[in-house]
């Protein structure tokens, strides 16, 4: 009876701790792949990045740039080439990281196997911390296009 006890105990750690840490797990996927996922993270996160960064475009943008520069810093340090690939991104952040991750190739961009460019997202959106702290469930939707030619303020006022 004793080791029956053990085995319940044990089993109710390896099942809470799955759930825990299922909920921690993030996702990317492509816009239309996954549509009742899609619209129900599209629901829980309503404030728009622009509203968190008080309506300052400029900051807006530039964090926007950041998470595009840091991505492609990311791509160069696996050795994946992203040069030529544009796609529109719709990113949700909760607790300064990115929960969830949609993307959808642009018709002018680089012909190649997106799967793996998915791959690529899920394992940079696992070590990217979001360059501001907000308490609030937040999206941004834009447009990316590699390489990145913008000059970050950082860089320009150097």
């Amino acid at each position: 009876m004793r080791g029956y006890k053990h085995i319940l105990i044990l089993v109710f750690i390896v099942f809470t701790s799955f759930s825990v840490s299922s909920q921690s797990i993030s996702y990317v996927g492509q816009i239309g792949q996954n549509q009742k996922k899609y619209e129900k993270i599209v629901a829980s996160h309503q404030m728009q990045l622009l509203e968190v960064c008080d309506n300052n475009l400029d900051s807006a943008y530039q964090i926007w740039i950041d998470v595009m520069t840091s991505l492609e810093d990311y791509s160069e340090s696996v050795n994946f080439d992203l040069k030529g690939v544009k796609m529109w991104m719709h990113i949700f952040v909760q607790d300064g990281k990115i929960k969830e991750l949609y993307f959808h190739p642009k018709l002018n961009s680089r012909n190649m196997d997106f799967s793996k460019v998915n791959t690529l997202l899920e394992k940079f959106i696992q070590t990217y911390e979001f360059p501001i702290k907000s308490t609030v469930k937040f999206n941004h939707y834009g447009s990316a296009s590699f390489p990145v030619f913008s000059i970050r303020y950082q860089d320009f006022e150097k």
